[in-house]
């Protein structure tokens, strides 16, 4: 569904007076959970950034500190939120239902329920 002239097709379909729907089932892209030693980093790299706003005068961006691993991980599941909502929302703008799943033997019981 990224490739552009699939993009255009349906774009295309969407604008054609026809009737019924158009589903794809996608399989449900899953991050990879960063290694300790990336959260680390990540980590210092914000705190460099952090001094840098406090040496400059400008606004606090926030409080130093607290469980920055799991506050880490906790903003990059909102980013892979965000990115899955990013793209269901661009495939309803096309006309197409997106039909996350999991694992590819759930395919046939998602067919199953897409209606005649």
């Amino acid at each position: 569904m990224s490739d552009r002239n699939m993009r255009r097709l349906l774009d295309a379909v969407k604008k054609a007076p026809l009737t019924g729907e158009n589903f794809a089932l996608l399989k449900r892209p899953r991050w990879e959970q960063p290694s300790e030693e990336e959260l680390r980093q990540i980590n210092e790299n914000a705190m460099r950034f952090f001094d840098g706003f406090e040496r400059s005068g400008s606004k606090n961006p926030g409080v130093k500190g607290g469980d920055w691993s799991r506050e880490i991980q906790g903003i990059l599941r909102q980013v892979e939120a965000l990115d899955h909502d990013q793209q269901t929302y661009v495939l309803q703008e096309l006309g197409v239902t997106p039909i996350w799943y999991e694992d590819h033997a759930d395919i046939t019981d998602y067919i199953a329920e897409i209606p005649k």
